[in-house]
């Protein structure tokens, strides 16, 4: 693109912005993936357990409490993950996993929703919300998160 943005569609759901990606797992497994667009969240990316058979903390991964609330503590572990944005667009970003239970003792779980994009990722790009034409724009602001590797 000339102007340097990836556009990507945005389905809006209870008020709510999700982007739909694919997920890089080890191996190179892709999983298609539906996550929240969180403007407000200081992490880069969250995904829920049990959402695919596939999203697992990495057993490298560090248990820790992630937040703390009015009905108890969030636990998860602490991780990277890659996330395909488009081909040459692919980051690694520090991820968090948050058991589903933790999320469906708020209310806010639903197997179709995997996660969320929050600050921490979207600081590196310049964004726009365009909800009139269900449209997300992203432009890197360093190009150390072009992806280096393009495979397809």
């Amino acid at each position: 693109d000339a102007t340097g943005f990836h556009q990507f569609d945005l389905s809006l759901e209870q008020s709510k912005p999700f982007l739909e990606t694919e997920i890089l797992l080890g191996d190179n497994q892709r999983i298609a993936s539906k996550l929240m667009v969180d403007t407000g969240a200081a992490y880069g990316l969250s995904l829920i357990t049990g959402t695919h058979s596939q999203i697992q903390p990495p057993k490298q991964a560090v248990k820790i409490r992630l937040a703390s609330g009015l009905s108890g503590d969030i636990h998860g572990y602490h991780g990277i993950t890659q996330i395909r944005l488009s081909p040459e667009l692919a980051p690694e970003v520090v991820t968090l996993y948050i058991h589903a239970e933790d999320y469906a003792r708020k209310g806010q779980f639903s197997h179709d929703k995997m996660g969320s994009i929050g600050g921490e990722f979207l600081i590196n790009y310049l964004v726009i919300m365009d909800y009139v034409n269900a449209k997300v724009y992203l432009k890197p602001q360093s190009p150390a998160y072009l992806s280096q590797n393009n495979s397809q």
